[in-house]
Order: C-alpha cells, then structure tokens, then sequence
C-alpha cells in the first residue's frame, strides 16, 4: 500500500485556518507546537476546540505543491497563519539564527546529561537503535490500565479521526479554495499524473 499524503489546515473555533502543513499518517492530528506562534493559538483555545481539515493527494510532490498554494491563497484572503515559511519544504527552509544553534545545543546536552555526567555512548547506542525510524516508540506495552485512562481522555475529542466540521467552517474553507488547482476533488489530467510519478 503506496503512502497517503496530504495537506491539513488546523482552524480556530470560529472555522478560521491559522496553520497549514503536509501530513502522513497522523501527523495533521497531533497538536503538538511546530513554532511558539502556533502554540500559543493552541492554547488561547485549547486542543479539543481545534478542528483539523485534511486535503488527501496523489504524491508527496504534490502534496507540497499544494502546501504553497494553500500557504498562499490564505494568507491572499486576509487569513493570518502561524506558518513559519511558505510551505513546500517543512522546517528545513527556515534557518536558524547561530544563536538558536547555540541555545539548541546546550539544551540537548542538558537532555543526555544524568547528574553531571553525560550519558555513556553506549546507553546512547542502545537508545538511538530501540527508536531507530520509530519516533513514537511503537511496539512499546502499554500497561492496560494506562491504555484505559488514555482511551477516556480522547473519548469526544473534536480533533480525532472523524470530526465533522461546521457548516460555517465548510463553506470559508470552500471559499479559500475556488479556483484552485490543487482542491479537493480536482482530478489532475494524464500528464500530470504521469510527471509526478
């Protein structure tokens, strides 16, 4: 089974997109910060009153297109994102100041260190090789009591798999997207199918 890309938008209560990325799996799900201005808007109205829009593509080249142009016709329609670029690359166009460098490096090593002391290579071996291409840890039990208290916390949560959208939010999101190319429900032609495979 090939990979689902997509394009997801997270929108404030009222329907209002205010970041946009591209996902795989359940990332367009996982509130987690991706910059401090995206995490304040989280917590201004907190993560069960977060709605998560998802837009399915055909190829991860697409689904970056799509980013850009979504990034863009937002912010065109007067919508203020939280986006730290204009999509199309993730993290990886934003570059860090040598300061932010500097403070990211203390603060890792502060992670590794275990009472002044840093962590042996091999202690760091064996966790690199036990979350090698897992970066949740699955594959970890779950104690059944924990995975019970963890299955009542997202009972009823608005942002998990599922979760219909207001009417209101459907149509300012429909209206973001007229006229593009890259909405939901526009088939591309032969030959750009054939391009991005």
């Amino acid at each position: 089974m090939s990979k689902q890309f997509y394009v997801y938008a997270h929108c404030k209560p009222n329907g209002d997109p205010f970041y946009v990325g591209k996902g795989l799996l359940t990332r367009a799900y996982n509130l987690k910060p991706r910059n401090p201005h995206h995490m304040n808007v989280v917590l201004k109205y907190g993560t069960d009153n977060i709605s998560v829009c998802v837009f399915p593509c055909v190829s991860e080249s697409h689904a970056f297109e799509s980013e850009i142009a979504l990034i863009a016709q937002l912010r065109g329609l007067g919508f203020t994102l939280t986006n730290m670029t204009d999509g199309g690359e993730g993290a990886s166009g934003l570059v860090h100041s040598p300061e932010t460098i500097a403070k990211r490096s203390k603060s890792l090593k502060a992670t590794f260190a275990v009472r002044g002391k840093v962590n042996p290579q091999s202690q760091r071996e064996k966790v690199r090789i036990t979350s090698r291409g897992n970066k949740n840890c699955v594959g970890r039990v779950i104690p059944e009591e924990q995975r019970r208290k963890i299955s009542e916390k997202l009972k009823g949560n608005k942002c998990a798999f599922g979760h219909t959208l207001s009417d209101d939010a459907r149509a300012r999101i429909s209206a973001a997207h007229i006229g593009s190319k890259h909405a939901l429900g526009h088939v591309p032609s032969s030959e750009v199918r054939a391009e991005w495979s």
